[in-house]
């Protein structure tokens, strides 16, 4: 957790890219992609099993979509916040 505020601190303000759902966004696209090589390519869990559209949407998608506006949240503070 720490490095990753680094990280994010690092990228917003001393590449001074003030764009905090972009950061939230790269670091959403880098879990979805280890995730899919822990899964898929090594093999490293429990095969899926179907997931209705129903499903997905009724528990799935709001739970994602509260976790990427808390993590836009949080982004959005580190332009107003120091890090030392």
């Amino acid at each position: 957790s720490t490095g990753i505020v680094i990280a994010n601190r690092w990228i917003m303000v001393e590449l001074a890219w003030s764009y905090p759902m972009a950061v939230a966004a790269m670091g959403m696209a880098v879990s979805g992609l280890f995730a899919w090589l822990a899964c898929d390519v090594l093999r490293l869990g429990i095969p899926p099993a179907h997931v209705s559209p129903k499903f997905y949407f009724k528990c799935v998608f709001p739970i994602g979509l509260l976790q990427a506006i808390a993590m836009w949240l949080s982004n959005t503070l580190y332009l107003l916040l120091t890090v030392a």
